[in-house]
């Protein structure tokens, strides 16, 4: 729904307000002022108007039907659905056809229930279903051919059990793509119009489908609920799709509605029922039955958050003034304060918040379905607002429209983490309609410079008033351009490091959290945006979103084709991380990060990055990743499209096998018996925890040798340039490898195949070290590039510190960079190459004169060259000694140092099992620092029963972790969570007597999870730069 749908609740009723209810009798979703808007945006705005023609353009095939014709829109229930044919696509063909994309077969009205392959051309199914189907699903003589199919699929002698659904994918997707637009359209071309012949077709659609709705019954109708999981509930379609069904008619159905009111002769010819009759059959047996099932909780419609509570909403408006059950206050009650959710996507708006929001804003699942996220929940809270419900004040709220701009890397990728976006990550998740929204409420010069770089319109709203030159005033305003400086989405857990520079922007990513929805096993993938290209890209979505693809959960979601590292050929674990340090400031930024909940094995799992600006647009990256633990340690990364090389000797790639070894062909479950023992595409991969080396093939394999490098040179031109990747010409991406006792395998692995500008394979560089008790740093230079080269040799040089890395790098203007990193940071110097350095991390440059021009130290007390010395700060350390949760503020048991400042820097929190961090924003009183905008709470739960250690709750519980603190409402500590959720929080004491108090009288009694508590460890960086003036 767009942003100004919203504005058509102002009379809308809220929970426990009286009305006197008679029956509809207008519009109550679309307002008049609306309708005046679409007139003088048409009269005004060539958008306007062409938004009006491509309406009333969609739905001519419709306006030249009768009724008759029109209604077999409407899928009999007879008819099973399905969203695939199956696992291998085409009989003939097989996955071949997948580069045509997702969902791409063909169909056409015209050729009734058959599908094409768009690669090979076949034709399925070999029956007639029409005649069949005609003939009332009795004549199985009809069923001819190799590939009959009487609806309910026909099964392969190859795939016993899993049967190719012709007949029901034609009609899943037909409803889809024709239905579900039909209807849409056709009310906002009546809208548009005032043409009654567009609201009496729509009309028809939607009296069809109250008809047959309640027959509708996804699970015992559909491939999925027969074959694959028996509570793949829905109706016309599965439950989270239910809801596009839910949207479409709400709107369509308040929009036509005036039509509805006057005489309708042959609406009531086909119907056979009078007006009024057709008016309650669709208010009540489709628009009131969708809002009993999702207030009920029957899961028959329940999408990702947001998604059924909007459709929700819209059917509340529509229905204000129509008694039922449940009515319309009945359902924004339960919306506001569901006291028993079933699962977590029906919590309440306030839990919801709080339990599947992060503190930064960013929803619980990948960017790609986040998006939805406030997409739906900005319908929510101008639905709401108009009804004395402001959820745009909820600071976190605001992030929700943040995150999306914070997110943006080089000022045009994002990052394809878990199940979103491509090989490119081109793409900013930017909605107009949001965007707006954010600006009306916050006002904020940001989100108008945003909004008008995706929409120069200024969001083309054809619902609502011209706000062009507001947008263009307040974006004036702004004086840096979105999506080139560094963030860091601490409660997400994705760092981004960027040298700020639109006219040649280089960007790191380091992925160190944990989301739940939609997630890969990614744990410290590694991103790198440099040159127009995505150079280390993360796959994102997968070709299918079906358990039983192979390729899904054994190699595309798998840690296998991430840039992080795999410990003894086993997929990682779902773990969140903790971030150890970031600072993202001028010339020199850091981050590190640990996860050592990944593999249980490992005592450390932590890396950590530099990025360096050497010359203006010039940048390289310091990686050192550390494993201790386990016997096979397998750092990972792969390019792009582009072409591999390497200074180092390679054989011929093996034509046999795959990494997992030369008798293992590609994709065969060699570690897993199950798996390995049913057809391909036979098995639920959800939870294979093998390697996923099968997916990697033509393997060469050699010796790391001193001075290693590995090469990725992208293809932007040419017959075998990709739309999926424009690199500016001459781009490349140099990894210079420093390590020892490393075997290198380079091999050969396949991105998506789902479109025919897909890459057929990109090249991946495997290092691995092997040995018992294994302790592993693995140290990459990568430096991104075009045309010349920026560094001449990278060395890495002896030290007296077992955990310090140190490098000389030469570059090709003559000048040295030496750097160091290390996991303490000692006050004892070490010296190497000629430089003193003393702590954790320290960066130096010299020119080829030799004369020291800037330096870095972060937690680092001493830095020296010859003559030339810098002083720096070592980290100190506290305890949190109170906590005001409200305030968001903190105090120490110490007094804060007076030798450095301290507002914008990040401190970690640490109380041993969790940890997080925080940017102090002020301090007060000399010993309390203040988070101001960053959000403690992690999750709010109901209290159903709390005695000895326990508080049990119906909540879901994603966030809350051991070590966290656990307050009352008053938010009075009460202790710390000693063990994760599983339907109860067990605390580390007793609890008080007598029960928990309502402190805010609201009849209930909730505890909250906090990031921090009292007794935590804080550790302030010490950060210092220096150039030479």
């Amino acid at each position: 729904m767009t942003r100004g749908t919203a504005v058509m609740l102002a009379g809308l009723m809220v929970a426990g307000t009286a009305a006197v209810v008679e029956g509809k009798t207008g519009r109550t979703l679309y307002t008049a002022d609306q309708v005046e808007n679409i007139r003088a945006n048409l009269s005004s705005f060539a958008w306007a108007r062409e938004e009006h023609d491509r309406v009333v353009k969609a739905v001519e095939t419709e306006l030249g039907l009768g009724l008759e014709a029109l209604v077999r829109y409407v899928p009999d229930p007879r008819i099973p659905r399905s969203a695939y044919v199956h696992e291998t696509e085409c009989p003939n063909c097989g996955l071949a056809m997948r580069k045509f994309g997702l969902y791409s077969w063909i169909i056409d009205p015209a050729k009734p229930f058959k599908l094409t392959c768009p690669n090979c051309k076949s034709v399925y199914p070999s029956n007639d279903y029409q005649a069949f189907f005609d003939s009332g699903l009795k004549d199985r003589s009809l069923l001819t051919g190799d590939h009959p199919d009487d609806g309910w699929g026909w099964e392969s002698p190859k795939y016993p059990g899993r049967k190719y659904w012709f007949v029901a994918y034609y009609n899943h997707w037909l409803t889809r793509r024709r239905l579900l637009p039909a209807i849409e359209n056709l009310a906002k071309a009546y809208l548009y119009t005032d043409d009654a012949r567009y609201a009496e077709r729509c009309a028809a659609l939607l009296w069809q489908l109250a008809t047959y709705y309640p027959e509708y019954d996804y699970a015992k109708q559909s491939r999925n609920g027969l074959e694959l999981d028996p509570t793949y509930y829905g109706r016309l379609f599965y439950y989270t799709w239910e809801c596009f069904t839910v949207d479409a008619c709400a709107g369509a159905y308040d929009a036509i509605f005036p039509a509805l009111l006057e005489a309708r002769p042959e609406l009531e010819r086909v119907a056979g029922q009078p007006l009024a009759a057709i008016r309650e059959r669709i208010e009540e047996q489709l628009l009131r039955s969708m809002a009993r099932e999702i207030v009920q909780q029957t899961h028959v419609i329940g999408g990702n958050y947001g998604m059924h509570q909007a459709g929700l909403l819209k059917i509340a408006a529509t229905l204000r003034d129509s008694p039922g059950d449940p009515d319309s206050a009945a359902m924004i009650d339960w919306l506001l304060n569901n006291p028993e959710p079933k699962l977590y996507i029906y919590l309440a708006l306030g839990d919801a918040l709080c339990n599947l929001v992060y503190r930064d804003g960013t929803p619980f699942e990948s960017p790609g379905y986040n998006l939805g996220w406030v997409d739906h929940l900005t319908t929510l809270a101008e639905l709401l607002k108009l009804n004395g419900t402001d959820i745009f004040r909820e600071p976190r709220f605001k992030g929700l429209f943040d995150w999306p701009l914070d997110m943006v890397c080089a000022g045009r990728f994002t990052p394809a983490l878990g199940d979103s976006g491509n090989l490119s990550n081109v793409g900013r998740l930017w909605r107009p309609e949001a965007l707006r929204a954010a600006f009306e409420a916050y006002g904020d010069p940001v989100y108008a410079r945003a909004l008008l770089s995706v929409s120069p319109e200024g969001g083309k709203d054809i619902l609502s008033k011209d706000i062009k030159a507001d947008l263009e005033a307040a974006s004036a305003r702004l004086e840096t351009e979105i999506g080139y400086d560094s963030r860091h989405l601490a409660g997400y857990g994705l760092a981004t490091l960027q040298n700020r520079r639109p006219e040649a922007p280089v960007a790191a990513a380091l992925f160190y959290g944990r989301f739940v929805g939609h997630a890969h096993y990614d744990k410290m993938h590694l991103d790198l945006f440099a040159e127009n290209v995505s150079m280390m890209p993360d796959f994102g979505y997968p070709e299918t979103a079906n358990s039983n693809d192979p390729r899904r959960f054994g190699f595309i979601s798998h840690t296998v084709s991430h840039n992080t590292v795999m410990v003894d050929a086993r997929n990682q674990a779902d773990a969140r991380g903790r971030c150890l340090a970031y600072d993202a400031g001028p010339g020199v930024q850091y981050v590190e990060a640990r996860n050592d909940g990944v593999y249980p094995q490992c005592s450390e799992y932590r890396r950590s990055v530099l990025m360096v600006e050497a010359e203006p647009g010039r940048c390289y990256l310091v990686d050192v990743f550390r494993v201790r633990g386990g016997s096979q340690h397998d750092w990972i990364v792969h390019g792009g499209h582009a072409d591999f090389s390497a200074n180092f000797e390679l054989p011929a790639p093996r034509q046999e096998g795959t990494l997992a070894g030369p008798e293992v062909p590609y994709g065969h479950y060699y570690d897993n018996a199950a798996m390995a023992a049913v057809p391909y595409g036979s098995a639920n991969y959800a939870g294979y925890r093998g390697s996923g080396f099968q997916f990697l093939y033509g393997v060469r394999e050699a010796a790391l040798a001193p001075g290693a490098c590995g090469r990725w040179d992208f293809i932007g031109a040419g017959p075998r340039a990709s739309a999926l990747s424009k690199p500016t010409a001459g781009a490349f991406l140099k990894a210079h490898l420093i390590g020892d006792d490393e075997r290198l395998f380079v091999c050969q692995g396949k991105p998506q195949q789902n479109r025919k500008d897909s890459p057929e394979s990109v090249a991946f560089l495997v290092r691995r070290r092997a040995g018992e008790a294994l302790e592993s740093t693995f140290v990459t230079v990568f430096e991104p590039g075009a045309g010349d080269e920026l560094i001449r040799s990278v060395t890495r040089l002896p030290t007296d510190r077992a955990d310090l890395v140190a490098l000389r790098l030469e570059l090709r203007s003559g000048a040295i960079h030496d750097v160091f990193c290390g996991v303490e940071a000692p006050s004892a110097p070490v010296v190497v190459d000629g430089v003193t350095f003393a702590g954790q991390v320290g960066h130096l440059v010299r020119s080829a004169a030799g004369t020291v021009e800037s330096a870095y130290l972060y937690n680092a007390t001493r830095l020296a060259f010859g003559d030339w010395q810098c002083e720096g700060l070592g980290p100190w350390q506290s305890h949190i000694a109170a906590c005001d949760y409200r305030a968001r503020t903190v105090r120490l048991a110490d007094p804060l140092p007076r030798d450095r400042s301290l507002a914008g820097l990040t401190v970690a929190i640490d109380s041993g099992p969790y940890g997080s961090s925080a940017v102090i924003r002020n301090t007060a009183d000399g010993q309390a620092l203040g988070f101001d905008d960053q959000d403690p709470l992690c999750s709010r739960i109901l209290v159903r029963e709390a005695a000895g250690r326990t508080l049990k709750t119906p909540t879901t519980l994603n966030f809350a972790m051991p070590g966290m603190t656990v307050t009352t409402e008053a938010m009075e500590s009460l202790g710390r969570l000693a063990a994760p959720p599983r339907g109860s929080l067990e605390l580390d004491r007793d609890l008080p007597a007598g029960g928990l108090p309502d402190s805010d009288g609201d009849g209930a009694v909730r505890a909250f999870v906090m990031e921090y508590g009292v007794g935590d460890q804080v550790t302030i960086p010490g950060q210092t730069r220096w150039t030479r003036p």
